[in-house]
């Protein structure tokens, strides 16, 4: 099919040019939002693109990050609309995407960050594409940035390096990159630089709740969504890391280099792949001052307006479903231990409150997993409630994606994204029914009213104060509120401890 290119666009890095679809949104990929992050720029923070002369042709997405494959399991979760396209890896990743409608100006702007866990993932997937989104009357992008050890390395030695005891949150200062991009050209394609919603769904959510909490970052957006297990995490295991912790994570790696920075740099990139443990924000001071708990608690950037939501089974990603599963053949004794770990003060009477399925352990593990992350997602309304002016929004989605392994998956981890973009893949076309195809037009139209006035496209969708959220099944779609026995209960037993 013969390529139908745009007018040429004139931006701080060079003239592009993107492609017309087939329904006459603009697409432009590929385009370089910051400078190379190689040879000595590696471990160091983005710099913004210079100035190139000539037309470059943004019709195809830019390399996707080094990073290691999906194993079998996660294929069968993840199947192939979710997974990257481009799998072309190289660090040269900094590029970002853009689907806007022709001829329009001061449209609201959205700025999307894929999940991966901080060690995979990139914006060739098909489930990213934004053409619902410009039907909508939004400009949507989205970016690949740094990932692994690339995007969030911190050590003595590249904190030393940098003059300001600084290092880690590559990744952040990619995104810093992107939202500079995008308050310098997105007028050119008719967005408004003063309407900027920042979204991100699993780790991408992280990053949307850090940026959220970010006073540096404030000046660029104004409105976030985080979507996936982000909430009030309580345990250390998704905690960010201090900066001294993180040099006692990269201390292993520094030791192969001799702790030398000019050895790391030049270093074969798929050294970095062999371990995935330096994958996490650090608190360095720059962009993240204290823990997400902390700086909300603190009222930090309270004017900005946040929707955040969970999928039903978002808790098979989380620490502690992980670290019950395993230690559930060895019995209850143990499991109690594990309770104890993330609840020192309430684990046994957690354990006791929710032991009500007999022999069936996993039930109860699903029960006490479930419970414990909607308290989170509420009790994270309730204290922006009385901490923020900017209005909270919170929903929890249980519609079951239709697959090959829908009964086994459930309402997966990352299910919802597909939806909330309004793009149904092709490559689930068999699968696909009315319910999905109405609730795609329903879910997209919702988040583009949010991005585009901050408040969501649904008169039910009500801001939360901590005892009510919005539902979301295959049919249904409303306000749920909870009472205050059931509130009292979720506090009693998994409220802070702090």
């Amino acid at each position: 099919m013969e390529i139908r290119y745009t007018d040429i666009f004139d931006t701080t890095g060079g003239k592009i040019r993107g492609y017309y679809d087939e329904k006459g949104t603009m697409v432009f990929k590929g385009i370089p939002y910051a400078e190379a992050p190689v040879g000595d720029k590696r471990f160091r923070p983005a710099q913004k693109y210079a100035y190139r002369e000539g037309v470059l042709d943004c019709t195809e997405f830019g390399h996707s990050c080094w990073q290691n494959e999906m194993g079998d399991h996660e294929k069968l979760i993840w199947t192939q609309e979710f997974v990257i396209r481009n799998k072309d890896y190289s660090e040269d990743c900094l590029t970002l995407n853009i689907w806007a409608p022709e001829g329009k100006k001061d449209l609201p702007v959205v700025l999307y960050c894929y999940g991966g866990g901080f060690v995979t993932g990139g914006s060739s997937c098909d489930i990213y594409n934004g053409e619902a989104f410009a039907e909508n009357g939004v400009i949507y992008v989205t970016h690949t940035h740094r990932e692994n050890a690339f995007g969030w390395l911190a050590a003595k030695e590249l904190s030393e390096e940098s003059g300001q005891m600084r290092s880690g949150n590559y990744t952040l200062s990619d995104e810093e990159m992107a939202l500079i991009w995008i308050k310098e050209n997105i007028s050119l394609f008719g967005g408004d630089p003063g309407n900027v919603t920042v979204w991100g769904q699993s780790s991408g959510g992280s990053q949307a709740n850090l940026i959220s909490v970010s006073e540096h970052l404030a000046p660029y957006f104004n409105k976030i969504v985080s979507m996936g297990m982000n909430c009030f995490p309580k345990t250390n295991l998704l905690k960010w890391q201090t900066l001294d912790e993180a040099y006692e994570t990269s201390k292993e790696l520094m030791d192969r280099f001799d702790h030398s920075l000019e050895k790391l740099r030049e270093a074969d990139p798929k050294i970095f792949l062999e371990k995935t443990v330096i994958k996490s924000p650090v608190i360095d001071g720059y962009y993240v001052k204290d823990t997400f708990r902390h700086e909300v608690y603190a009222g930090v950037n309270p004017d900005v307006t946040m929707m955040m939501g969970l999928v039903e089974k978002d808790y098979h990603v989380s620490p502690m479903y992980f670290m019950l599963n395993a230690v559930m053949a060895q019995g209850v004794d143990v499991m109690k231990m594990v309770l104890e770990r993330f609840y020192p003060q309430r684990g046994r009477e957690i354990f006791d409150a929710y032991n009500t399925h007999g022999d069936d352990l996993q039930a109860m593990i699903d029960d006490i997993s479930k419970d414990s992350m909607l308290f989170e997602l509420l009790d994270y309304a309730r204290v922006r409630n009385g901490k923020c002016s900017g209005k909270t929004y919170i929903y929890f989605f249980t519609h079951v994606m239709p697959g090959p392994n829908a009964k086994e998956f459930g309402s997966f981890h990352s299910c919802e994204v597909p939806y909330f973009t309004g793009y149904l893949s092709p490559l689930r076309d068999e699968y696909w029914k009315d319910e999905d195809r109405k609730l795609a037009v329903d879910m997209n139209d919702l988040l583009s009213g949010f991005i585009r006035d901050g408040v969501p496209g649904n008169p039910e969708f009500m801001p939360s104060d901590g005892t009510n959220l919005f539902l979301i099944t295959g049919s249904e779609r409303k306000n749920v509120k909870y009472s205050d026995e059931q509130l009292a209960k979720w506090r009693h037993l998994f409220g802070s401890e702090e």
